[in-house]
């Protein structure tokens, strides 16, 4: 049995980064004040053009940068009511950008904007033109590639500074947790306690002391705040080895009651499976054979491993009527195709392909942007958990409904859904 743990932006928020959209939007407007300040009536860069009439930038912005859009767009209607002869204005020769930014709220998640970025490119094919498809899909795909530029340098600022919370042991102990029987589904505890059976019958036929010695220094690397003794575990296989009587049952009976060694209650092989561009999970990596990272979406700093920033489902009838314009520029920045460029998917598939898996969600929204890949993982055969580590709000509030909700968007079959996603009775925040 392996386990997945899935990574989203919520996990680098957890570690106080500041990675929301919001943080990023309030950036790019905190370093265009800056460089405004530095030239008298018009400031203008490949995104957007601010331009005032009379006086200059600075006087218009009191002297000071601002630190939001929301910060600017007031001094900017402050300038004007003083002066009504003024027509101090930003005008957006990125309009990806601009809808993105009066859109902006806290509530937005990364995966709010992949969905106005694939909206956009809907209405596209609205146009009565056909001439005009490719050239307008194509500057709105140059418009998020500036944007997908400078999300890059920001990450990489908030990398360099390095000033965040480092490991936290909550988290820690959460990625690194023995499996637990009463997280999966009905369906998959018959090969649960099967694949328990196999390890017991291959250390026994082994004559138990080398293989067994073996497993543990390999487990013992990766699971350090867990319990490995050797005489206990091979007390165990031989008291429930094919020799023994009633076998089946009691073995049973062990798993049920929980008196089982850790040794065959943990994962054989670990996927940190990170949806972030940062490294955030690298503090958690113990150099172990049975523990692999793969940032699914590229990572920055890594030309061998580019960003992906697009749209990920393809399962809508949206995505069919891209497909059937026969334009490829539609298909441009669809996560499904972009995932080609590397081979991080197929050691994803290969993965879910070796063993039953339990997935861990561990900050990630699981919206429809990442439906094909989530789909992909959650309806899988080998899929046998899907347990979401929530955020909690307050004493009174968190957000496992609204997990579920997303996830449940990510299933076919929703009876699968039901007996795979664990119950709000055995889940936990992330952190408390």
């Amino acid at each position: 049995m392996n386990r997945i743990v899935l990574i989203g932006n919520g996990f680098d928020i957890a570690h106080e980064m500041p990675t929301k959209y919001a943080n990023f939007i309030d950036d790019y407007y905190r370093k265009l004040s800056q460089e405004a300040l530095k030239v008298r009536n018009t400031y203008k860069d490949e995104n957007i053009e601010f331009r005032t009439n009379i006086q200059t930038i600075a006087h218009v912005l009191g002297g000071c940068e601002i630190n939001s859009f929301k910060e600017l767009k007031e001094k900017i209607e402050s300038f004007n009511y003083s002066y009504p002869s003024a027509s101090a204005k930003i005008t957006f020769t990125n309009e990806l950008l601009e809808s993105i930014t009066y859109e902006l709220s806290d509530q937005k998640r990364w995966v709010d904007i992949e969905e106005i970025y694939f909206n956009q490119l809907k209405k596209i094919t609205d146009l009565i033109n056909p001439q005009a498809h490719e050239e307008t899909a194509e500057l709105l795909n140059n418009n998020l590639k500036q944007i997908e530029k400078y999300l890059e340098s920001y990450l990489i600022d908030v990398e360099e500074k390095n000033t965040y919370n480092s490991l936290n042991p909550q988290i820690k102990e959460k990625i690194y947790s023995k499996f637990k029987i009463k997280d999966f589904s009905l369906s998959s505890i018959k090969s649960i306690k099967e694949d328990i059976k196999n390890k017991i019958d291959i250390a026994f036929d082994k004559k138990k002391t080398n293989y067994t010695e073996n497993m543990i220094s390999d487990y013992q690397k990766a699971y350090n705040d867990l319990f490995f003794d050797l005489d206990e575990i091979s007390g165990f296989i031989s008291s429930h080895s094919k020799i023994q009587i009633d076998r089946e049952k009691k073995l049973s009976q062990s798993i049920d009651k929980g008196r089982i060694p850790d040794f065959f209650m943990v994962p054989e092989n670990l996927l940190i499976l990170n949806f972030n561009y940062t490294h955030t999970e690298e503090r958690y990596i113990i150099p172990s054979p049975i523990i692999n990272v793969i940032h699914i979406h590229g990572e920055i700093k890594n030309s061998n491993n580019p960003i992906i920033f697009g749209y990920g489902d393809e399962l809508g009838d949206d995505y069919h009527h891209l497909e059937n314009i026969n334009n490829n520029e539609f298909l441009k920045n669809m996560k499904s195709v972009r995932y080609l460029e590397t081979d991080n998917y197929r050691k994803l598939l290969n993965f879910i392909e070796s063993d039953l898996y339990q997935v861990f969600i561990l900050g990630h929204s699981c919206g429809i942007s990442d439906r094909t890949l989530l789909n992909t993982l959650f309806e899988h055969k080998n899929c046998s958990s899907i347990k979401p580590y929530y955020h909690k709000i307050n004493d009174s509030e968190d957000n496992y409904s609204d997990i579920v909700r997303s996830i449940s968007r990510n299933f076919t079959n929703k009876i699968l859904m039901r007996d795979r996603v664990v119950n709000k009775m055995f889940c936990e925040p992330l952190i408390e």
